[in-house]
């Protein structure tokens, strides 16, 4: 039986402290990691909204007045009680965080396409994020013994 799989820790300011909010992902009552706060800290209605449009966007390519005419369709402004311009913020917001693409495109009338990240995209970045680890990695030399001190050599980097 599976349970919540998410535990928000909400921060009250009751010091000069800073205090900040924490999320955890569980599985089974048992806590697997902790994940971004601000990620998993949303509404019902915006995590619908983020559901409905990575279903319309399984599909392919779609430009804005396309998502929000899908939206319409599957009444989910009227249900939620979300507008257009609402939801048009939405779209870059979780566009900027990763959910899926977006890019305007001055060849069509400045519109605005969105599409979720192909595999292709998705190992790319992975090979350049191994591609840096290396780099970096490459950046340091071996520790080293001098007169009994413990030296770790650092090469300048890019």
């Amino acid at each position: 039986m599976t349970f919540n799989s998410c535990i928000l820790l909400h921060p009250q300011k009751a010091s000069h402290y800073d205090i900040t909010g924490k999320a955890y992902l569980t599985n089974n009552r048992k806590i697997d990691k902790e994940v971004d706060y601000d990620t998993f800290n949303i509404s019902q209605r915006e995590s619908k909204f983020v559901m409905y449009v990575l279903d319309a966007l399984e599909d392919g390519e779609m430009n804005q007045s396309e998502v929000l005419s899908y939206l319409e369709k599957v009444k989910f402004l009227s249900e939620y009680k979300v507008g257009q311009k609402k939801a048009i913020k939405w779209l870059q917001v979780w566009g900027d965080k990763g959910k899926w693409i977006y890019e305007q495109r001055p060849s069509e009338k400045n519109a605005i396409f969105y599409r979720l990240e192909s595999e292709a995209e998705k190992l790319a970045k992975v090979r350049i994020k191994t591609n840096r680890r290396a780099k970096t990695f490459l950046n340091y030399e071996y520790i080293q013994r001098i007169g009994g001190k413990i030296c770790l050599k650092i090469l300048k980097t890019h």
